[in-house]
């Protein structure tokens, strides 16, 4: 088990790493578009469904509540449906 983790680890370190490598100036410059939508008094919205949903929530709760950072509450929303609940709902 122990080696299971050690090459999942290393695996994720090798993605991660690549990403950074290749595509870092992207994520810069969606970070960028970010910031200057907020201080020009626009929203974030986040979007997701599952797993995803769930994650998009808690980050719009963290833009909100201050992510452990001074200052004012960034503006955002998360939308998503229950579909995990709708999905036990019996069918017509």
């Amino acid at each position: 088990m122990k080696e299971f983790y050690g090459t999942a680890v290393t695996e994720l370190g090798g993605v991660l790493g690549d990403f950074f490598r290749t595509r870092a100036g992207v994520l810069e410059a969606a970070a960028e578009a970010i910031a200057r939508s907020v201080r020009a008094g626009g929203k974030i919205l986040l979007f997701g469904n599952g797993g995803s949903a769930a994650e998009a929530q808690h980050f719009a709760a963290e833009l909100v509540n201050g992510m452990q950072r001074r200052g004012s509450p960034w503006s955002s929303v998360a939308r998503s449906r229950p579909w995990a609940a709708r999905g036990t709902w019996p069918l017509p």
